[in-house]
């Protein structure tokens, strides 16, 4: 039997992963909310400091 090693292509431009994507909304978030607190934060400034929109 022959096995060959499978290496994943490198990703070039276009949209992110949806792995890469909560990562970036995640950290957005922190952000957000060590600038305004957490009750102080609403939805669309999270999503304003991400780069994403509202209803990803």
């Amino acid at each position: 039997m022959n096995v060959r090693s499978v290496k994943a292509a490198p990703r070039g431009r276009g949209r992110p992963l949806v792995d890469d994507k909560r990562r970036i909304i995640l950290d957005a978030a922190l952000t957000v909310f060590a600038e305004r607190g957490f009750h102080g934060t609403a939805v669309p400034e999270v999503a304003e400091a991400a780069g994403v929109g509202t209803g990803t």
